[in-house]
């Protein structure tokens, strides 16, 4: 079994998601083998450097990373992807809520000096 998701069709980013545009997949390093090794049981610290180790060695990891993040469901996130744990991608989309609302304050802020 290999490692793939199912994105929506609707969700696309550069080509990097949608039916037809998802050749990156044939050159994961985790192409064929068991998806038992990228979702373990055991949440205790290392359960996971197994398919961490398979993920660091890929040369489409970011990729990977790109597409869960677009389309995964922030409530039922499991396994490793993009050599990231659910936890670490958690952290990456509160950082990204962030830096957004950050930035959409600022442009509020600089929107509402240039009409005064």
């Amino acid at each position: 079994m290999n490692v793939e998701f199912s994105p929506s069709p609707a969700v696309r980013l550069g080509g990097v998601t949608g039916a037809g545009e998802r050749s990156w997949v044939a050159g994961a390093a985790c192409r064929g083998m068991d998806t038992g090794l990228f979702f373990p049981v055991d949440d205790r610290p290392g359960a996971a450097e197994s398919a961490l180790a398979v993920c660091r060695r890929c040369r489409v990891r970011g990729i990977c990373l790109v597409e869960a993040l677009l389309v995964e469901d922030p409530a039922r996130r499991f396994g490793v992807v993009g050599a990231t744990t659910p936890a670490e991608r958690d952290r990456l989309h509160r950082t990204a809520r962030v830096a957004a609302r950050r930035e959409a304050a600022a442009v509020t802020s600089m929107s509402g000096r240039a009409a005064a």
